[in-house]
């Protein structure tokens, strides 16, 4: 606009090459902002269809906080177990679970883990991922079991500590040894491996699966 309404005889060459150097600045600009925003879109596209291994359409997160339930957290069992079925009678709801955590929400707690019969360096140890979950988790959320077996209401109460343990921590600790049945833990290996649960991205949809 003010180069249009410049008064007469103000059109001076050096005016004009200011003029054509600006709008050529702005399409420059204009061009730059649309190849980053189709690069964001594309980026965003591709994270929306990543194969996250666990189902996203059709599910539902609500997060429970029991600070003021009045409940200490040994005695949460039974709440949360009533919790579940009342959810499971609600028209609608093919499953429904309790966790610590939930997918991309990030770990709920790690430690170092010593697996029976597998030698590694101190230095090449990380921290695995570790997340308490309820019977049908893997089900509520529609990840596989590739071996061994589900968590059922048996296990519940038990004075053996077992796990389910997903492909990467198979693939990095076990190789071509059968997971089922190995041990692994902190101090020592006192916890069993029950089943292998398909991979997930469960830190990051950025992320491969990690072990946990």
């Amino acid at each position: 606009g003010a180069l249009r309404e410049a008064p007469p005889g103000s059109d001076t060459p050096r005016r004009r090459r200011f003029g054509h150097g600006l709008v050529t600045a702005q399409v420059a600009l204009s061009v730059a902002l649309l190849s980053a925003a189709g690069l964001l879109v594309g980026h965003v596209a591709r994270l929306k269809n990543a194969d996250t291994g666990f189902e996203r359409e059709r599910m539902l997160l609500v997060t429970l906080d029991p600070a003021r339930s009045g409940y200490e957290r040994p005695h949460l069992f039974l709440p949360y177990r009533m919790l579940i079925e009342r959810l499971e009678q609600m028209p609608g709801i093919q499953a429904a679970t309790v966790s610590a955590v939930t997918p991309i929400q990030g770990p709920g707690a790690a430690r170092m883990v010593d697996v029976a019969d597998f030698e590694e360096a101190p230095e090449a140890k990380k921290f695995i991922p570790i997340n308490w979950v309820g019977p049908r988790y893997f089900e509520t959320l529609g990840m596989r079991i590739v071996a061994g077996r589900n968590f059922d209401a048996g296990d519940i109460g038990s004075d053996r500590l077992i796990a389910i343990v997903n492909e990467a921590m198979v693939r990095k600790y076990f190789k071509d040894r059968d997971p089922l049945g190995q041990r692994f833990g902190g101090d020592k290996p006192d916890v069993e491996i029950v089943g292998v649960v398909a991979d997930a991205r469960v830190n990051s949809v950025r992320e491969a699966a990690a072990p946990m």
